[in-house]
């Protein structure tokens, strides 16, 4: 693969995360007991975020900001500072919620003030 990073908004976190995800998804491929024994030993020292989840979120659900820290596998401190740097929120009687349509664009990259 040649070019720049697909993912230009990326922190150096988000893409060291990006790239174990990688390397856990060839590991996978290959040798499932080996991916599925470090994953285990990876959950025993509280590193979870490395095993993909299913998520049942639709665009138009609003997540709370441990959610969101929880999907992104980020700080609850960085979820808020997220929203500093214009991710679209919403105040509520329970809380700060988070778009989930939107989070997913952050993600990916797309840091445009909605």
């Amino acid at each position: 693969m040649t070019g720049a990073w697909p993912w230009p908004n990326d922190s150096a976190l988000m893409r060291a995360r990006r790239v174990a995800a990688s390397y856990r998804a060839v590991l996978e491929d290959s040798d499932p007991g080996a991916c599925h024994e470090l994953d285990a030993r990876m959950a025993e020292m509280g590193i979870d975020w490395i095993v993909p989840q299913i998520v049942s979120y639709t665009d138009d659900d609003w997540l709370s900001a441990e959610q969101v820290a929880a999907y992104a596998g980020v700080s609850l401190s960085t979820a808020y500072s997220w929203r500093q740097l214009g991710l679209k929120s919403i105040a509520t009687n329970e809380g700060i919620r988070f778009r989930y349509g939107h989070l997913r664009r952050w993600l990916a990259g797309d840091r445009k003030p909605r």
